[in-house]
């Protein structure tokens, strides 16, 4: 995708933001996420991407039902949260880091190694789209990865760019973490 297309994706997405509540979800929750491995303690943060609350606001942001629970694992500090779709699956993942300092350079070395990185203005502290449409955004010491390289090319009943779909759920979770 050229920048400019990224960029018009972007500034679609985050106008369909509108969409989002303004705070973690009123809706009736979700089923609780089916935890497949755990080691040490995520953040309650972290714990907040797959928590029944935040799958209810995904739902009603994209417009799409997951076909089961997500599934969620904690390993090595990163806790990730899959969403599995009719026709593919979303990943979230929260990383852990010990402090600000860690999280900035370890957002740097995904930026680093990313394919094309575009700057996605007004989400989290620091936030990047890459080829693919997943999106990476640090807040405070932790990163979240919004990986829709499983979804179609286009999702939902709205057709969305799977881009599109990414700064959604990463905006909506940023304003969840906006007090955590």
């Amino acid at each position: 995708m050229s920048g400019w297309r990224a960029r018009t994706a972007l500034v679609g997405a985050v106008a369909g933001l509108a969409l989002v509540t303004a705070g973690c979800s009123a809706a009736t929750p979700a089923a609780a996420p089916v935890v497949v491995a755990t080691t040490g303690r995520p953040s309650a943060a972290a714990v907040m991407v797959c928590a029944p609350e935040a799958q209810a606001d995904i739902q009603e942001a994209i417009g799409v039902s997951p076909a089961s629970p997500p599934v969620q694992s904690y390993v090595d500090s990163v806790l990730t949260c899959r969403y599995p779709y009719a026709d593919g699956t979303m990943v979230l993942t929260v990383k852990d880091l010990p402090d600000v300092p860690a999280a900035t350079a370890y957002l740097s070395s995904l930026r680093a190694a990313a394919d094309h990185p575009v700057d996605a203005q007004g989400i989290g502290q620091a936030a990047f789209t890459v080829v693919g449409g997943s999106i990476y955004v640090r807040k405070d010491a932790k990163v979240l990865t919004v990986d829709v390289t499983g979804l179609p090319a286009t999702f939902g009943p709205r057709a969305q760019p799977r881009s599109a779909i990414a700064v959604t759920v990463a905006a909506l979770i940023m304003n969840c973490w906006k007090d955590a």
